[in-house]
């Protein structure tokens, strides 16, 4: 059965692994739209938008809005998919301030990831990468237009890796790194795989 969630005004949350949005499923497609405010504000691993699939499904995520998140381990976007393609469209804003806090993580081991976005995504803290993009099988490619800033050290605009797939990303709005070792961005694929940076 597919799981589908529109959402339109403001969340909150405040306590330790107290999602925004959470979505698990075991076979069914996953489809949010999401806008308004969503803010997390407690202890650890309380990510904006966590959706996780361990079927064949489709994971689908559009969202425009604000996104906030303040503490460690707490990505803005969290999304993991067993064996399903993921489609992922942003708008508007998204922020992590604590450390290993990525605006934007997927990870899709078996198939395709496709993101476009024109939000403006900073991330503020060690270890946050604007997008953190991964698959063992699938093709990855990401579209973004909006203006990325890094504020902590070892941090990456965009990462992309892929085991066997090919990478292809984009980048039209300014990418700004302001910590140590930080990066633009930097992509990996191994076997036949091929990369293409815009």
């Amino acid at each position: 059965n597919a799981t589908n969630i529109t959402s339109t005004g403001a969340i909150t949350t405040g306590g330790e692994d107290a999602r925004g949005i959470y979505v698990y499923t075991q076979g069914g497609e996953i489809d949010v739209t999401a806008s308004g405010r969503i803010r997390t504000t407690g202890a650890d691993n309380a990510d904006g938008i966590e959706l996780r699939s361990f079927g064949t499904g489709p994971v689908n995520l559009t969202f425009d809005g604000v996104l906030e998140t303040q503490a460690q381990s707490s990505e803005g976007i969290n999304i993991y998919a067993l064996d399903a393609p993921v489609s992922v469209n942003l708008s508007g804003r998204i922020s992590t301030a604590g450390a290993t806090s990525e605006a934007v993580r997927i990870v899709a081991l078996d198939d395709d990831v496709s993101i476009a976005s024109d939000a403006d995504i900073t991330t503020d803290n060690t270890f946050s990468d604007t997008f953190d993009v991964r698959s063992t099988d699938g093709d990855i490619t990401v579209r973004s237009s909006g203006d990325l800033v890094l504020k902590g050290p070892q941090s990456r605009g965009i990462f992309a890796e892929s085991a066997s797939g090919s990478i292809s990303f984009s980048t039209s709005g300014a990418i700004t790194t302001e910590g140590v070792a930080g990066a633009g961005s930097g992509a990996y694929t191994g076997n036949d795989g091929h990369v293409t940076i815009d």
